[in-house]
């Protein structure tokens, strides 16, 4: 943004922001299913997909929203809903990671 000022180029910035916690994202996705066994897998598989059909519902009702609203600088308020939602779940599944990782693990009993 230091480079640009503009609106666009303050929402280019975000939205390539964006893209970034997208691909932590997939990366802390991946790296969490790795750790778990089959029936853990698919919990965490199912969470995923609902998850971005969330982002994606999510998506659409900020846009509603902020597109109502008159002023340029919505368009950066938007683009930044957007990449704290997708940074969010980034960081959530960074955190589940790390703790599988560096926890110990136990079996919950039956």
């Amino acid at each position: 943004m230091e480079k640009d000022y503009t609106t666009s180029g303050m929402a280019n910035c975000t939205y390539a922001a964006l893209s970034e916690w997208e691909k932590e994202v997939v990366k802390y996705n991946k790296l969490l299913v790795s750790l778990l066994n089959d029936k853990d897998r698919k919990i965490a598989n199912d969470a995923q997909s609902k998850w971005v059909i969330f982002k994606d519902a999510e998506f659409k009702n900020a846009s509603a929203v902020y597109g109502n609203l008159k002023g340029t600088m919505y368009i950066n308020v938007l683009a930044n809903v957007q990449a704290g939602i997708v940074k969010q779940r980034a960081l959530d599944l960074r955190n589940y990671y790390e703790l599988l990782r560096d926890g110990e693990r136990w079996e919950w009993s039956k």
